[in-house]
Protein backbone atom coordinates (compact mmCIF):
# COMPACT_ATOMS: atom_id res chain seq x y z
CA UNK A 1 0.00 0.00 0.00
CA UNK A 2 2.81 2.49 -1.54
CA UNK A 3 -0.27 5.26 -1.93
CA UNK A 4 -1.76 4.73 1.79
CA UNK A 5 1.26 5.34 3.10
CA UNK A 6 2.33 8.32 0.84
CA UNK A 7 -1.09 9.71 1.83
CA UNK A 8 -0.59 9.00 5.81
CA UNK A 9 2.99 10.67 5.22
CA UNK A 10 1.33 13.92 3.92
CA UNK A 11 -1.06 14.10 5.92
CA UNK A 12 1.61 13.61 8.60
CA UNK A 13 3.88 16.31 6.90
CA UNK A 14 1.05 18.61 6.99
CA UNK A 15 -0.21 18.21 10.61
CA UNK A 16 4.05 19.38 11.59
CA UNK A 17 3.04 22.61 10.86
CA UNK A 18 0.80 22.64 14.01
CA UNK A 19 2.81 20.49 15.96
CA UNK A 20 5.92 19.62 14.86
CA UNK A 21 6.96 16.92 17.83
CA UNK A 22 4.03 15.19 17.27
CA UNK A 23 4.05 14.91 14.05
CA UNK A 24 7.66 13.80 13.88
CA UNK A 25 6.51 11.18 16.28
CA UNK A 26 3.94 10.12 13.77
CA UNK A 27 6.38 10.49 10.67
CA UNK A 28 8.78 8.24 12.89
CA UNK A 29 6.37 5.77 13.50
CA UNK A 30 4.63 5.18 10.34
CA UNK A 31 8.74 5.00 8.50
CA UNK A 32 9.65 2.31 11.22
CA UNK A 33 5.70 0.54 10.31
Amino acid sequence: MLCLDYFVSVIAFSWATTSNEEAQAIVVTSMRT
